[in-house]
């Protein structure tokens, strides 16, 4: 399975350390927890750097696109939508980061496989760099630089 993520070429070697999780959080884990986002596809990944962004300004022009590559052997657990609530898009949702928590708890598996708030039958998926399996999961991609198209970035505030 090929996955994509989007990060500032001076943060590529701590891309997959899940460090930038641990300080802030994410929609699938809390704060004090390690864990590292990417997307099934690099539109995907780009909508969710726009939606954190919120601001122009906030969109960063040295970007580069990482391809991750996830054995087919290497066993998934998938977050359906009928598992989650209604409301599950709301920002800081409990029921996703409660979710996400106990996975990352549990170990069962080094991918966890969500929807993308942003397009919901898209996917995310959430890598555990802490479970044994992780290191199967080929993150070594140096990166493409990555162009962002000024026509998208206009939609957001200046």
């Amino acid at each position: 399975m090929l996955a994509w993520r989007l990060a500032r070429r001076i943060d590529r070697e701590t891309a997959f350390t899940g460090i930038g999780s641990f300080r802030f959080g994410g929609r699938w884990n809390s704060a004090g927890r390690y864990a590292v986002y990417v997307s099934a596809s690099l539109a995907t990944a780009a909508l969710e750097i726009m939606v954190h962004a919120g601001v122009a300004a906030a969109i960063p022009n040295d970007e580069i696109a990482i391809r991750v590559v996830i054995p087919d052997k290497l066993r998934v657990q998938y977050v359906d939508l009928s598992d989650l609530p209604p409301d599950w898009q709301e920002p800081n949702h409990p029921a996703c980061t409660a979710l996400g928590d106990r996975w990352l708890a549990s170990k069962r598996t080094a991918v966890l496989s969500v929807p993308s708030a942003v397009v919901p039958l898209e996917r995310n998926l959430v890598l555990n760099p802490q479970h044994d399996d992780f290191a199967q999961i080929n993150v070594s991609d140096p990166g493409i630089p990555f162009r962002w198209d000024p026509r998208l970035i206009s939609f957001l505030v200046a």
